[in-house]
Parts: structure tokens; C-alpha cells; sequence
């Protein structure tokens, strides 16, 4: 900072009004220049002036200009989520980019710079880049969570960048039902040994993919997936000619008691998986018929450092039927003249006495 003080005689009890200008220089060393005027009444008796309380003392003779040479570094601490925002997190400082996410939705994504010093003049030579400054405070800036994107925020001084953050929107999509197989090679689980599809044993198979945006999203640190399922299940069976609904739960019900059917950990070309065989878990035959009807809801929750669980997907329904037959022998066989399906959409269940 360069500064030229200015002492001019204001009345005749001597005192003086001192003028000076400051230029700011960004801590990083960026090159650029903003000027601010400053002025303090300054009291003195006759040659000699008190020393105000800043810096440096003014000139000690009436109507003296000379100049002081001075630089103020301003250094850009960190960007963080402000306190008014509820709904973005800070996940993580990497290579001296901060990292900060948000679940896609409405509303927007408030951020706050940390200087030093943080004084009136300082904040005055802060600007933002990828981020609307806030009118009333330049350390505060907002931006959409409308679209599932990664933004850029750079906070500058004078033109010359001194710090940035990636300013995550996070959503996921589920992007494949795999009822045919294989098993996708970035995948650690598969319904093996039940088989892909709905036309043998006594259980359907299938693998569901899902993809997490944005790009490069899966990756970063400090966040953790989980894929949620409800379901609404009923199983009938029929002896002789009579059919009863044995078991009905949901819908609703929870179908999530572990994650062993799952692999949360996002590949490289961002999926992370689930499985499922649904269907009758004994071969052995406890009536003539027996049907398994289910429509089963899924869904991707996210924590985002230190966040509960945020639900980061929309609804993805599928649903699965498997209707087997005693093959005379105590065993079941799958009957080939009824529905036998494993795939997207819901199908209706509810509590009837016969399927």
C-alpha cells in the first residue's frame, strides 16, 4: 500500500484533518489496485501533532504532503457455507480449493469468505466469480441448487483470484434395470447365485444402476452413499381349489436391513449398485400353487460431511412376481402358463384372498 498524508489546518485550535490513500495488494502476490481515501481529525499543540490510532503518524508540521510508502496484504482465509444455509455443507479443504455441496432443490446455496484483516476498507476491494455478491455484504455470495452442476467460486482482491471453491449440486439417477445380465464390471455385487430375469428356481434377480452427477462428484471425500428401498409384498397359496393371502406388508414397509446386497462406493464412471432376488426362499413345496407379488420403491440418500441423511434421488419403482407349482414330488416348479416378471414400473397388490 502506498500512502501520501495530506495535513490541512481545519480550525485555529489546532486541529488537523489527515488525508491518506491505501492501495491493496492481494496475498497471493496477483497483481492489480484499488485506491480508498481515508481521513482522521488529528489534535496537536502548535508544531506537534498527536499520533492517531492507525498505522502510521502523520507529518508534525501544518500543511505537509509527503508520502509513506506502505502495502496492506489482504488474504482470503477460506470460503465456507454461511450460517443462514441450512442445506449446504463444507466437506473438505483439498490442494487449497475448498470443497461444499448441496442436494439439488430449490432455493440457493449461500457462501461466506473469511478474511484478515477483515476491516470496512478491505472488504470494500472483495469481489466474487461464479457466485452473486450479496448487496449488503461483501463477504456473503449465493448461487442456484436448482441443477445438478459443479460451479467454480473464486473470491478476488483487486482483480487477482486468492481463493476458490468447487460448489458441488449433487443428485443421482437411476440409470439401468438389469433383469438379463451380465454383471456390469465396475459392479461388486450380483444376484449370483440366483439367476438374472424371472424364468427359473424360486426367486427373480436383477441389478439396478445408479449414477451420481455431477462429474467428478464421486470422488470427493467426506461423502456417503445409501440406496433405500420400501416395498408392499403379499404371498398367496392354494390347496385343492381354495387360495388364501398368507403374509401382506406395506406399502411402505422397509426393505433395507443391510447394505450387503449393495456397493456404495462410486466407480469411476460414477455408478454405485443394488440388488435383489425376490421370491420364495425353500424349494420345497407347502401347497399346490404359491405366488410371490411384490412393487418395491427405490431411492438415494447422500450425507454430506457433517449432514444426516439427505434423500438425492427421485423415486425409482419396480416390482417382481414369481408363481410356482408342486411338481408332484414336493418340489417347487415355476408354472409356466402364469406371470413370471422382474421389472421397472409398479404392479397392484394389495390384500385379495386369491392373486
Amino acid at each position: 500500500m502506498q500512502r501520501a498524508w495530506t495535513v490541512a489546518r481545519v480550525r485555529r485550535t489546532i486541529t488537523y484533518r489527515v488525508f491518506w490513500w491505501e492501495k491493496f495488494i492481494p496475498a497471493n502476490g496477483g497483481s492489480g489496485t484499488s485506491v480508498v481515501q481515508r481521513t482522521a481529525d488529528v489534535l496537536g499543540t502548535g508544531g506537534t501533532v498527536y499520533t492517531p490510532a492507525f498505522d502510521l503518524p502523520p507529518p508534525s508540521a501544518e500543511g505537509c504532503t509527503y508520502p509513506v510508502p506502505m502495502e496492506s496484504v489482504i488474504k482470503v482465509d477460506t470460503i465456507e457455507v454461511d450460517s443462514s444455509d441450512a442445506d449446504s455443507f463444507y466437506l473438505n479443504e483439498s490442494g487449497g480449493i475448498d470443497n461444499i455441496a448441496s442436494v439439488k432443490g430449490s432455493g440457493n446455496i449461500t457462501l461466506r469468505a473469511t478474511i484478515s484483516p477483515d476491516t470496512p476498507e478491505t472488504r470494500a476491494v472483495i469481489d466474487w466469480q461464479g457466485a452473486t455478491e450479496d448487496a449488503s455484504d461483501p463477504l456473503k455470495a449465493t448461487l442456484s441448487r436448482s441443477t445438478s452442476t459443479k460451479q467454480e467460486v473464486h473470491v478476488s482482491v483487486t482483480g487477482s483470484s486468492c481463493r476458490q471453491a468447487n460448489v458441488w449440486v449433487a443428485w443421482s439417477t437411476f440409470t439401468s434395470f438389469n433383469n438379463t445380465g451380465p454383471t456390469p464390471g465396475d459392479s461388486s455385487v450380483s444376484p449370483s447365485p440366483v439367476a438374472y430375469g424371472a424364468s427359473s428356481g424360486t426367486k427373480n434377480g436383477m441389478l439396478i444402476q445408479n449414477t451420481i452427477s455431477p462429474s467428478g462428484f464421486g470422488a470427493i471425500a467426506n461423502v456417503s452413499y445409501d440406496i433405500k428401498r420400501t416395498k408392499e409384498r403379499a404371498t398367496w397359496s392354494k390347496t385343492g381349489s381354495t387360495w388364501q393371502q398368507d403374509t401382506h406388508v406395506g406399502p411402505g414397509a422397509d426393505d433395507d436391513s443391510h447394505d450387503g446386497d449393495e456397493d456404495l462406493t462410486p466407480s469411476v464412471d460414477e455408478h454405485i449398485y443394488v440388488i435383489d432376488t425376490p421370491g420364495f426362499n425353500s424349494s420345497i413345496s407347502f401347497a399346490d400353487e404359491a405366488v410371490y407379488k411384490a412393487s418395491f420403491v427405490e431411492f438415494v440418500n447422500i450425507k454430506l460431511g457433517s449432514s444426516g441423511w439427505i434423500k438425492c434421488s427421485d423415486d425409482y419403482e419396480w416390482h417382481s412376481i414369481t408363481w410356482l407349482e408342486d411338481n408332484g414330488s414336493g418340489t417347487w416348479r415355476r408354472k409356466t402358463s402364469e406371470p413370471h416378471e422382474i421389472t421397472p414400473g409398479s404392479t397392484t397388490v394389495g390384500t385379495p384372498s386369491t392373486p
